[in-house]
């Protein structure tokens, strides 16, 4: 009885109108984030909601449990799909938690890549080549991720006077190629102007 009964639930949480689930699929559509649930996923959902002994109440209370904190924390992310297996069904803590370090990492290696589409502009831009430094790039990357405002916003920001400043060390030294640090995105002014003093010829 117990495989029928999970089997009808089963039933129940694919094919009923207005199902549960389509109720859950449009709540995370309404924060921009496309639900799927493999079919693996649906199985265990309804095992664990036999076990609940309460009909199909129990697929209510397994699926708040599953989804709970997804809703609180996903929509404050850049996550914009949400794939659900079974593992997560019987683990949604672990899943969530999975899911939010897959994300951070892929938010950080955007941001990194647009640092270095910032370096690379400036560089075509203004005709003095420049690069961050790896404790630059993760200060500017930190600072991105901390505020939530595009790295290209902070760049312009902070550096108003790199090209200024960098052009007068060119003339001054004939360099022309720079690798910023981090001091460079920390303390932009006081580091450019230290720069800048230095490239002067000493009398």
């Amino acid at each position: 009885p117990t495989r029928r009964s999970s089997d009808l639930l089963e039933t129940i949480l694919v094919q009923a109108e207005e199902s549960i689930l389509e109720q859950y699929r449009a709540d995370f559509a309404g924060y921009g984030i496309d639900l799927a649930v493999t079919a693996e996923a649906i199985h265990e959902i309804a095992v664990l909601a036999h076990r609940e002994k309460t009909g199909a109440r129990g697929l209510m209370t397994v699926l708040e449990r599953l989804f709970r904190d997804y809703k609180f924390e996903l929509p404050s992310t850049t996550i914009r799909s949400l794939t659900v297996g079974a593992e997560d069904v019987r683990d949604p803590a672990g899943g969530l938690r999975r899911l939010l370090e897959q994300n951070r990492s892929t938010q950080v290696d955007a941001l990194r890549q647009a640092v270095a589409a910032f370096a690379t502009d400036f560089s075509s831009r203004h005709g003095v080549s420049i690069r961050f430094s790896a404790p630059a790039t993760a200060a500017l990357v930190g600072l991105a991720v901390d505020s939530g405002r595009p790295v290209g916003e902070i760049c312009a920001e902070r550096f108003r006077d790199l090209e200024y400043g960098l052009k007068l060390i060119a003339r001054n030294s004939g360099r022309s190629a720079f690798i910023l640090p981090k001091t460079m995105v920390t303390d932009p002014d006081r580091t450019l102007s230290k720069w800048v003093t230095a490239s002067y010829p000493k009398r």
